[in-house]
């Protein structure tokens, strides 16, 4: 095992009014971990040398451990997690150092093809930041300060039937159906709005101190998932708005940045990805990407905003769409062809 070790060199005065310091001096591999990319199973043996140290305290994630221990489900989690080592000198005096370390999976997500079988039109004055598809139905949420709308419109014809614009100060975002409900986030307002799927009446309003901002919006059957921008989704609870808990999405070569539009589908979280033209396929438990999907046409001179952002699926197909595009495309999923 390659093991490197650093000097720390710690002074610490001593209580009781006395002038003269306890100087605390020790070498340790902590940063050793902290510039390697890591999988579980992998062993950590943390190392100290000195003599002006009593003991050592070794924690993963807030969890007490061994000097020595392996990487396991019960004590790490894929993505960012914290090692800390205290030094201890005497019984008051103590020197801490964290650094993050980074679990990842060794599975390469699969590449999975789709092909445009059908195209429809989309409103391009419609900024997208939420899409969900349900019986004929689009369900679509905009952007922008003063602009932002939730609407309700069939796929066949475009024909809007139900639209309700949101208060100019509310930047709307990600939205989705959950019964006979429907939600929406807001950019930076940290307010959730729940309407009547049918008359968009606005029901219900939530606030969400725990994110800063709010990008996409799915349900899974039990919680509601956000995303914020971020590696993280928030796992929701859709009676009162309230975290129940948090994944970073990961996949082998470390976190995936930039979660935007989110859409649920058998057991699996898709995501848009801002400035990037790729799907994810999410793992909703470990937060692992399974897989990834590149879309296969994309609009042509659009600026750099118009990024992609809608997702949602008509039985087994996908359903795409994005800022101010005219085209909501439908993609069917191409089999390999075994050579």
């Amino acid at each position: 095992m390659r093991v490197l070790l650093y000097f720390i060199f710690i002074s610490f005065l001593s209580g009781c009014g006395q002038d003269a310091s306890t100087k605390i001096l020790f070498k340790n591999n902590l940063e050793d971990y902290e510039s390697r990319k890591l999988h579980l199973g992998d062993p950590i043996q943390i190392v100290v040398e000195g003599e002006t140290y009593d003991s050592i305290q070794v924690l993963l994630n807030g969890k007490v451990m061994k000097e020595s221990f392996d990487l396991a489900e019960e004590n790490a989690h894929f993505g960012i997690n914290l090692l800390k080592l205290i030094i201890h000198h005497g019984k008051t005096e103590k020197m801490e150092r964290e650094v993050s370390i980074l679990v990842l999976p060794k599975e390469v997500p699969i590449k999975k093809e789709y092909e445009v079988v059908n195209r429809y039109k989309h409103d391009p004055a419609n900024f997208t930041q939420g899409f969900h598809y349900e019986d004929g139905l689009v369900y679509e949420g905009t952007g922008l300060r003063g602009s932002s709308k939730i609407e309700v419109y069939d796929l066949e014809t475009g024909l809007v039937n139900q639209s309700k614009k949101l208060e100019d100060r509310f930047f709307g975002e990600g939205i989705t159906k959950v019964g006979d409900s429907v939600f929406q986030i807001t950019y930076t307002s940290q307010k959730a709005f729940v309407y009547n799927a049918k008359s968009l009446e606005r029901m219900h309003e939530f606030s969400y101190p725990y994110s800063a901002e709010g990008w996409g919006l799915c349900f899974s059957g039990e919680y509601l998932i956000m995303s914020n921008g971020s590696h993280l989704l928030y796992f929701i609870n859709p009676k009162d708005f309230s975290l129940h808990h948090t994944i970073q999405v990961v996949d082998n070569n470390g976190v995936r940045n930039r979660l935007n539009e989110l859409e649920y589908h058998a057991g699996r979280v898709y995501a848009n990805v801002w400035y990037d033209n790729a799907l994810l396929e999410i793992n909703p438990v470990s937060g692992v990407v399974t897989g990834v999907i590149q879309l296969p046409e994309i609009p042509v001179g659009m600026t750099r905003e118009n990024v992609a952002n809608g997702i949602a699926f008509k039985g087994e197909n996908l359903l795409v769409t994005g800022k101010n595009w005219p085209t909501i495309y439908e993609l069917k999923r191409v089999k390999p062809i075994n050579l």
